[in-house]
């Protein structure tokens, strides 16, 4: 799967709309959640993977964030983003795959992404990455969603998976096991904060053949890069 065309630019207008909107419950609980386990932004460096619009990085440079940059696999979100910001404002969007982020290591305080992971195949990789570019002691808040399926079905997983966002907007994600995605972050020995799971944005549509041996769920994490964290 590959979201770099999924997302039209249409679909991207929509995703956005129902995920990214400033005093929406959901949007604030995210970034109230980057406060409390992670700390004010304030005069923080932050990189936001899968920024979809940029509305994330606009509401930390309210709270006077130093600098934001955005990433995104999909040109459609990418140019929605920087339409929102003129060149003086200190945010920078770039289209680009999280697995090879283009930005130098210790380069962030914190790293945010809401509902990415479970587009990605190669988690492990985009982790990794996480890791290189947060200086000691950063941290990254994110949510993503993972599917439990019944016993016998575990081929669904890394397969298509449709969701319906906000009841509304039809996006393909995959089905990601918890225990792979815990495993991969294990793996840079980066320092589990928080790990719990949220009320759904999100549904599984009625067309998947498997609804009814996969249940969706909506997990906050939050990391600490330690000085014994593992940089490849």
């Amino acid at each position: 799967m590959d979201n770099q065309y999924v997302y039209t630019k249409d679909l991207a207008a929509a995703y956005i709309k129902s995920q990214y909107v400033i005093n929406d419950p959901s949007f604030e609980m995210f970034f109230d959640s980057v406060k409390r386990f992670s700390g004010d932004v304030h005069d923080s460096v932050v990189l936001d993977i899968g920024c979809g619009g940029g509305q994330l990085l606009q509401r930390c440079l309210v709270e006077n964030a130093k600098f934001g940059c955005g990433i995104d696999i999909s040109k459609s979100m990418i140019d929605i983003a920087k339409t929102g910001c003129s060149s003086s404002t200190p945010l920078r969007f770039t289209v680009g795959d999280a697995c090879f982020l283009p930005y130098p290591s210790k380069a962030f305080d914190k790293v945010l992404s809401r509902y990415v992971f479970q587009c990605i195949i190669d988690c492990g990789s985009v982790f990794r990455e996480i890791n290189r570019v947060l200086v000691d002691g950063g941290y990254f808040v994110g949510i993503f969603t993972t599917t439990e399926v019944v016993e016998g079905y575990e081929h669904l997983f890394d397969t298509e998976l449709p969701v319906l966002v906000n009841g509304t907007v039809p996006v393909t994600n995959l089905v990601k096991s918890k225990p792979a995605i815990m495993g991969a972050i294990a793996d840079v020995a980066l320092e589990v904060v928080h790990d719990e799971y949220i009320t759904p944005d999100s549904v599984i549509s009625d067309i998947y053949e498997y609804k009814a041996q996969a249940t969706l769920r909506h997990n906050l994490i939050v990391l600490r890069k330690t000085k014994c964290a593992i940089v490849a």
